[in-house]
């Protein structure tokens, strides 16, 4: 028997880009005899493999406001008060900041926060009518 300590088992990983290209990755390295840890190691990087994100979706009231810019060209204060109108996003608006919500959660939006947006919204609505 040799008195030399077996290397630590190391955790391989793959990671493959949309190009198609491929690059090994060796930085998990696991305590020899953990093979427990091993395991969910592999899982944990099988799954990270095969995870896709998905795109962040537009909030409420980016929709909201998208959706009034296309039936109408009209100014951020006209936006609000149609998106006010339809009721049940816009909670609240004071002289500087917008309260409304969102798959039941709560924000804040200041007013030249959400003008921007609107220029924002119609610079991307005449880009898609051309």
């Amino acid at each position: 028997m040799s008195d030399k300590k077996k290397p630590a088992p190391r955790l391989v990983v793959r990671w493959k880009f949309g190009d198609g290209t491929t690059e090994d990755s060796d930085a998990f390295k696991v305590a020899a005899g953990d093979s427990a840890l091993a395991e969910h190691l592999t899982a944990l990087a099988v799954k990270g493999h095969e995870f896709k994100p998905k795109g962040r979706g537009q909030s409420a009231l980016y929709r909201a406001a998208e959706a009034t810019l296309r039936d109408r060209d009209c100014g951020p204060d006209e936006v609000l008060s149609r998106i006010l109108e339809g009721g049940g996003i816009i909670q609240e608006i004071d002289e500087d900041s917008i309260y409304w919500r969102d798959n039941g959660r709560e924000h804040t939006t200041t007013k030249k926060a959400f003008c921007n947006r609107i220029s924002e919204i119609r610079k991307n609505l005449r880009n898609s009518n051309k």
